[in-house]
């Protein structure tokens, strides 16, 4: 009767890479929209073939990391990125290369 047990668990699958490249593209290209809507997200869908909840999904984990790195970075400095989980980091590192290239 373990939690590993239940015949109703969904296994987790991640997204495909291709995938998660455009959605990350389209996050860079509009900094100060938390989440693609209308036309938008329909366009994604078609680009990546994903589901409506599973882009959703997406920018809301995507938009929580992003919080979670600019705290630390707050507190830590960029120190905060080392002691960040490597998936977190890497948010953070394509974050920088995508600011750091607008600004240019």
């Amino acid at each position: 009767i373990g939690r590993g047990s239940s015949q109703k668990e969904k296994k987790r699958s991640r997204l495909p890479e291709e995938a998660v490249a455009m959605l990350r593209a389209w996050a860079a290209e509009h900094p100060d929209e938390p989440a693609p809507k209308g036309a938008e997200i329909e366009n994604l869908m078609k680009k990546t073939g994903l589901e409506f909840l599973r882009i959703k999904n997406w920018f809301g984990s995507y938009r929580f990391k992003r919080k979670k790195q600019r705290e630390l970075e707050k507190h830590h400095g960029d120190n905060g990125l080392e002691r960040m989980t490597p998936r977190l980091s890497q948010h953070a590192r394509l974050n920088q290369v995508v600011s750091s290239s607008k600004s240019s």
